[in-house]
């Protein structure tokens, strides 16, 4: 038996005795039922005990010793042991004798007789239903599918791999020895066995495999190539929401998305959906494929279940065609994606488009909004405000493309409210993600500490910290938002770049929908310097092999420091770059206690939106000098640090001067900070 087979049997076996009912069996009476077999307490398993039991035969494996079966509507697995039972699958038997729970059922202890040779029930039908583990796990099942894979585990078993309502359902056949082994590779089959779900050894389901007594359990019903569901009228992806729920659907175009195993994203001319499924295969991006499946979902969420894909070869008559690439509009832009991927000098042209999809986010006071579809999000700006969506409708509009402050746009001239539906489940995003400009216009959801709540025109303004960086968070000025600074919170809203010149990403605003898109994680301290205190040496330990999202408390004393913006700790050996916008000053040489948090600021280590307070008056420490500047050494960063090199050139700016030094042929800058009348020294100076 192969071993993931038995690890399988092994969880299967423990999650049936920690889920059977009842109190457990008196040393004096037999045993009479599957659950009071596994409820047998563990002091008494260990000997015989009496059994007395009835039982439908599901399936039984004389060479792997596998048993499962029903009584009385309960059903389940029973282990046995050598030699062979008297028994074969689908029979109704009476076992009685004796029996020691943790090693199985035993034929020399036991005493069986059959009471009928074809017992077992009508099995449940499991299209559409497939993961259904709570309901089908050891019931009698049949299913339907496509043999995606078919090998031969030992002389005995037959493993195929069955993909049926997506998902890949692990099927294991018994084979006799006067039975001859059928050849069902790439058919569609109907199956009758044994449902079986496994288990993780927390308990959660992982896979299905299905057990099936014999190839007589097996019906061909066709191919690929035969499927009548192919002959459907194809549909339209846009149109696939009109079909009613359930009903078979037929669609083709082109694969945009592929995650092996997951999903496939498919394209034509109307729209895009994604598609879940286990469907192993060639089946890669750019390829053009048609797909059946069973409606399901609503608005956005629209899709097809039990979906089925076949590759189309170029040119074979499908009467659909895929949308144009990006940047190289071909008519109407139906997708938001479509509008996003326009470069610059494109969006800028106008070119016609008709979207639908759900609002996002909208306020009255806004001439703008967002809508997302299957493919993605995007700003959409109308003059009517009074007209535009509420958050949470099915909208659709028409209008064309423009350039908007940071990312392409649509500029509607007319726009339609089609209903309610679900809001878009929210990305889950770290601020370096946001920064990379993939998740612009998507739902998002976001964590950070809450530096400050101001007012900003007509919206609230939440600036948040996280370990890289700061992004900003808007909402409606309201009642319900608490005092949140200091506190870690959870936003979820609508992703929008702050663009620099030339549509460069600088910053990341969300746009909040109320109040109620705020969760406070962790409250604000009462006093944030009663976080953990560590040693700056310590923290740039921990940190290089873990990431840490809280406060973190640090002293030191001052090297540097520009009011409001930033300052220099060392403590021994050690220094650390901390950020803040307290605009209190401290001076060089000041002992200081900074609580922030940590993270990093390209490949450094800093502290983060950090508050500080002067705990007296230090010395600043000795130098450590350097003797080559091109030698890197890391841990020198954030000290200080003395130099021997020439002054070659001064280039002034509004705050410092910049100096560009040499020493022996390493060439490194400087800053020096404008101070009262203090000077630099004049160019060719050895400092």
């Amino acid at each position: 038996m192969p071993p993931q087979v038995l690890l399988g049997l092994w969880l299967l076996a423990a999650v049936a005795r920690a889920s059977s009912s009842g109190s457990g069996v008196a040393p004096d009476k037999p045993i009479t039922s599957i659950g009071g077999y596994w409820n047998v307490p563990d002091v008494e398993r260990g000997r015989p005990l009496p059994i007395d039991l009835k039982l439908t035969v599901y399936y039984y494996d004389p060479y792997w010793h596998l048993l499962w079966g029903g009584e009385d509507g309960a059903v389940g697995y029973l282990p046995t042991r050598p030699p062979a039972l008297p028994i074969k699958s689908g029979e109704l038997v009476r076992v009685r004798g004796t029996v020691v729970p943790e090693a199985g059922l035993d034929a020399r202890t036991l005493d069986v007789q059959v009471l009928s040779a074809d017992a077992v029930p009508k099995p449940i039908a499991a299209d559409g239903r497939i993961g259904q583990a709570e309901s089908l796990n050891a019931r009698w099942v049949r299913v339907d599918g496509y043999v995606c894979s078919q090998s031969e585990s030992d002389g005995s078993h037959l493993q195929l791999n069955i993909l049926a309502d997506g998902r890949m359902v692990t099927t294991r056949v018994l084979v006799a020895s006067d039975e001859t082994v059928p050849l069902l590779l790439d058919a569609r089959v109907r199956v009758k066995g044994v449902y079986v779900a496994s288990r993780d050894s927390s308990g959660r389901y992982q896979g299905i495999s299905l057990w099936v007594p014999g190839p007589r359990e097996i019906a061909k019903l066709g191919s690929m190539a035969d499927d009548p569901r192919f002959a459907l009228p194809r549909t339209p992806i846009l149109r696939i929401a009109s079909a009613p729920q359930g009903a078979w659907v037929h669609i083709s175009g082109e694969v945009r998305g592929r995650e092996t195993a997951r999903s496939v994203t498919l394209r034509d001319d109307s729209g895009q959906v994604t598609i879940d499924s286990e469907q192993p295969g060639p089946i890669q991006i750019g390829d053009f494929v048609e797909a059946i499946g069973r409606r399901t979902g609503e608005g956005i969420r629209t899709t097809l279940g039990d979906p089925v894909f076949r590759i189309v070869p170029r040119g074979a008559g499908s009467g659909q065609s895929a949308s144009g690439g990006p940047g190289q509009p071909a008519g109407e832009l139906r997708l938001a994606e479509q509008v996003m991927d326009l470069p610059p000098e494109k969006a800028a042209e106008g070119h016609p488009v008709v979207l639908q999809g759900v609002v996002t986010w909208s306020n009255p006071a806004a001439d703008f909004f967002y809508l997302q579809d299957s493919s993605g999000g995007v700003a959409v700006s109308y003059p009517d405000r009074a007209k535009i969506p509420q958050g949470g409708m099915l909208g659709a509009g028409v209008g064309a493309s423009a350039l908007g402050p940071a990312a392409p746009e649509v500029r509607a001239s007319r726009l339609t409210t089609l209903g309610a539906t679900d809001l878009p489940v929210p990305d889950q995003v770290t601020l370096e993600q946001a920064l990379t400009g993939t998740e612009e216009s998507r739902c998002v959801e976001m964590s950070g500490y809450v530096r400050q709540a101001t007012l900003e025109g007509k919206w609230l303004r939440l600036d948040l910290t996280t370990s890289t960086g700061e992004f900003s968070a808007y909402l409606a000025p309201s009642s319900g938002v608490p005092r949140l600074a200091g506190a870690l919170v959870r936003v979820t809203g609508v992703c929008s770049t702050i663009a620099a010149s030339q549509h460069r990403v600088a910053g990341i605003r969300l746009w909040l929908p109320g109040a109620d898109a705020i969760q406070v994680e962790e409250p604000a301290p009462a006093n944030p310097f009663d976080a953990p205190r560590r040693t700056i040496a310590g923290l740039r330990q921990f940190m290089a092999f873990h990431r840490i999202e809280s406060r973190e408390r640090i002293s030191g004393v001052v090297l540097k420091a520009v009011p409001g913006s930033y300052f220099y700790l060392q403590d021994h050996d050690a220094g650390l770059l901390v950020y803040t916008f307290d605009p209190r000053r401290l001076s060089p040489g000041e002992e200081v206690e900074a609580v922030g948090l940590p993270g990093r600021d390209d490949s450094r280590l800093v502290l983060r939106d950090a508050v500080g307070r002067r705990m007296g008056t230090g010395v600043l420490p000795v130098p450590l000098r350097l003797g080559d500047p091109n030698r890197v050494i890391p841990d020198a960063d954030g000290r200080l640090v003395r130099v021997e090199a020439r002054l070659n050139e001064i280039i002034p700016d509004p705050n410092f001067w910049r100096l560009e030094f040499q020493a022996g042929r390493t060439l490194f800058e400087a800053r020096l900070d404008r101070v009262g009348r203090r000077q630099p020294p004049a160019p060719g100076s050895l400092v």
